[in-house]
Order: C-alpha cells, then sequence, then structure tokens
C-alpha cells in the first residue's frame, strides 16, 4: 500500500505540487482578506478589533445590542469616576448570545471591569437561531475570529456551514460576496478611521416614520415573546463576570413611552427581566420612566435614543453612578463583597 502510494506520489509529484501551491496562495489571499475586514469602516468589525488586541482593560464596561452602541456616551459616564476608564462595548444588532461570545473574547484579552453595565430590555427574550429571519445580523463580522473558541461555538450554532468558513479558503467570498470582498479590499485603500468614540457611536439622526409603520401593521397591539434560551445566555454574562469580582448593574436604557403601551404583555416581561436580576443579586436600574421617554426628539426610533437623548440618559446615569461609587467605597470597595 505505501509503495502504490509512493509511486503515485512520484508519477504525479507535478500536479500534487501545483495544487498545493494553488492551496497555499488561496490561503494566503483569504487570511489577507480576513486581515482587511477587522479594519473595514464597520460598527462591529471595529469593537471586534479594539476587544481582540487586547487594550482595552476598562475599569467600567457597557455591554449590550444597538441600544447600548447608542445610548452609553463613555465621555459623559467618566465625569462620574475621575481616574476611571469607560467603554461601551454594545454590538449593531447583537442578541444576547453574540453578546456572551464578545464578552468571553473580551475577558481573554482585557482585564475583568470593576463594574459592568449590562444594557438589558424585552429583545433578550426574544428567540435566535436558524428559524429566525435572518438567522445572524452581519455574519460576516465573526468570520476573522473563527480561531477564538467562543466565536466559533456561537457561529457554529447559527451556521450550518461554520466547518467550511474556517477551513475552505475563499469559501466565505464566493458565500457572501460583495459583503465580504469589498469592505476588506476597500480596508486596504482608505485609511482605517475609528467610527465609535470609547465604544459610542454618536448618532444624530432624527425620528424617523418607522414606528408610524410598526404601529399601523400591528393595530392591535404585539405581543413579546419570552424564550428561555435569551435568559441562560443572559445567566452566563453575570456568572462570567461575577466570578471574576465584577460588580454586575442591569440597565434598562430609555425606549419611546408608545412602544410600552403597543407591548401587550409589557408588564411581564418586564417584571421577568427584574425579578431575573434580583435571583441573580444583580442591580436593575429602570430608566424607562423618564420624562425623555414621551418625547421623539430624543429619539430616532422607538427603541434607540438619538445623539442628543444619549447624552441626558448619560449623565442621569453618570449622576447615579457617582452616588453608586461613592456607597461602594464606603463599604467594601468595588471588587467582591
Amino acid at each position: 500500500m505505501i509503495q502504490r502510494f509512493r509511486r503515485f506520489f512520484f508519477r504525479h509529484r507535478g500536479w500534487i505540487a501545483w495544487l498545493c501551491l494553488l492551496y497555499a496562495l488561496a490561503w494566503g489571499e483569504h487570511l489577507l482578506l480576513l486581515e482587511g475586514y477587522k479594519k473595514s469602516r464597520d460598527l462591529n468589525a471595529e469593537l471586534w478589533l479594539d476587544v481582540s488586541r487586547g487594550k482595552i482593560d476598562a475599569e467600567v464596561l457597557v455591554l449590550g445590542s444597538s441600544r447600548a452602541l447608542l445610548h452609553y456616551d463613555c465621555r459623559v459616564l467618566e465625569k462620574a469616576f475621575p481616574g476611571k476608564s469607560c467603554y461601551t462595548a454594545g454590538m449593531d444588532g447583537g442578541f444576547v448570545q453574540s453578546q456572551l461570545a464578545l464578552l468571553k473574547v473580551y475577558l481573554k484579552h482585557n482585564k475583568a471591569p470593576e463594574i459592568a453595565l449590562v444594557d438589558t430590555d424585552r429583545i433578550v427574550l426574544n428567540r435566535m437561531g436558524r428559524e429566525t429571519v435572518p438567522p445572524l445580523y452581519n455574519p460576516v463580522q465573526y468570520l476573522p475570529y473563527l480561531h477564538e473558541q467562543a466565536v466559533r461555538r456561537f457561529f457554529c450554532t447559527v451556521e450550518p456551514s461554520c466547518l467550511q468558513h474556517r477551513w475552505i479558503p475563499l469559501y466565505s467570498v464566493a458565500v457572501y460576496g460583495k459583503a465580504f470582498w469589498l469592505r476588506s479590499l476597500m480596508s486596504f485603500i482608505k485609511p482605517y478611521e475609528p467610527l465609535r468614540e470609547r465604544g459610542f457611536y454618536p448618532d444624530y439622526k432624527k425620528w424617523d416614520s418607522s414606528f408610524e409603520v410598526f404601529k399601523s401593521r400591528h393595530p392591535h397591539g404585539v405581543f413579546d415573546t419570552v424564550d428561555t434560551e435569551g435568559l441562560k445566555a443572559l445567566q452566563q454574562i453575570f456568572d462570567e463576570l461575577k466570578t471574576r469580582g465584577t460588580r454586575v448593574i442591569s440597565v434598562h436604557s430609555p425606549e419611546y413611552r408608545d412602544l410600552q403601551k403597543l407591548t401587550i404583555n409589557y408588564r411581564q416581561a418586564e417584571e421577568i427581566l427584574r425579578s431575573f436580576a434580583a435571583r441573580n443579586q444583580v442591580a436593575y436600574w429602570d430608566f424607562t420612566r423618564l420624562t425623555i421617554n414621551r418625547q421623539m426628539r430624543y429619539f430616532k426610533n422607538s427603541r434607540h435614543l438619538n445623539f442628543d437623548g444619549a447624552q441626558i440618559f448619560s449623565r442621569l446615569l453618570a449622576q447615579r453612578l457617582q452616588k453608586y461609587f461613592k456607597m461602594a467605597a464606603g463599604s467594601n470597595g468595588l471588587r467582591g463583597d
């Protein structure tokens, strides 16, 4: 058997050498595109790059979806704790499961924060999976980080062709086409310009008509689904942080009041989140009853504040954090009990 293999290899060594060379070239191009995408002009690509570099080491870390990205201005929050750093790790379109993967990568490359503000709202209760359309927002963002175990495990739960993306060179280009190829190449042409300010993205858009359209399509209201998988992932986020001595605060940041009225089971879903935080001995700060929740001029849509709204919310949160820091300093410090 071995002799046959040797004879076959000897007879076809030229073709085999060419195939190996082509494979190596394909891998080289694939790796080059992955490196290019890391520095593409994309909010989430910028977040993953910051986290994986291991240069954040924030004392106060904000976690969450696009609501965290747009609501928490760390430049304002840092006024509540002079000398301490803050970073907003909000993921645009990020389910709580993807936030968990991001947190694991963050803790692998950065020191654990003293305080973590976890933006928690009813979206945590929504189901994520292959039956969801689309199953994953901006899946290309995960491709350069499939070597990270946490990212690979999350990506493979949603994407059936996960292993092909991991091991077959240029497979991702064939699947995602322009979304992957053009963004990667453009990063080599245009210089890298950050979109985020300490993780926060200032969005100056004014109120759009999306809520009115949504409301017209649901004249009898909407019902928030309750999925235990989201709560399990949130539980893991709390545990990952608490085991490292981080004090965790679950924050429900502002949302437009009429959306609350439109949601049939709003109080029930809200109580689930509040009780869940209490069972985990996590503080729950609710900012959904502020005056700004009634004023659309502070929102770009029903779930997201614009820049003006974010400044008001961040100042109010900073004041509350300042009181929290004083109480913590007067008891047992920020880490541990």
